[in-house]
């Protein structure tokens, strides 16, 4: 019973944390369209940042799949004492991996969005700030903090 209950625990605080990270990752896209409609990017040229609903596309869908898909699967796994250990490793690569995999695929299709158009600038800058909101949602919500069949496992009755 307690396995079940768990993992509704479990699951909600995925599907929650999962709608944090895509609001977190919406405001900080706005924000950057604003600061990008203001020449703020590009020193004040009036030129604006070229090309910058491509860089928006791709930086967003990339820190989108990588956060909300390495929260949840990091999620799904929390649940079980003996596969959390792996869902964190597997959330975390994708996190990690999926960035890294979009600058290096791009830099090597498309050096002039990479560079030129601060493609990126902005991936970093969005990566950055859903690896705090993330850490910052795995500290305060997280199931394995608060679950106590953590706790069954170490404790040995003694006082």
């Amino acid at each position: 019973m307690t396995d079940a209950i768990n993992h509704q625990h479990s699951v909600r605080q995925s599907l929650i944390g999962a709608a944090i990270l895509t609001s977190v990752l919406g405001i900080s896209c706005g924000l950057a369209a604003t600061a990008a409609s203001n020449n703020f990017f590009t020193g004040g040229k009036p030129d604006g940042w070229p090309r910058f609903s491509e860089v928006l596309f791709f930086c967003s869908t990339t820190m989108f799949a990588s956060s909300v898909g390495g929260w949840l699967t990091a999620g799904l796994f929390s649940g079980v004492y003996s596969a959390s250990v792996a869902g964190t490793v597997a959330g975390m690569l994708l996190r990690l991996f999926l960035p890294l995999g979009a600058l290096a695929w791009l830099g090597s299709v498309d050096p002039a969005l990479l560079n030129e158009c601060g493609a990126g600038r902005l991936l970093v800058l969005l990566y950055m700030v859903m690896l705090l909101t993330y850490t910052l949602l795995h500290v305060r919500m997280h199931p394995s903090r608060s679950d106590s069949h953590f706790n069954d496992h170490t404790n040995t009755g003694r006082s």
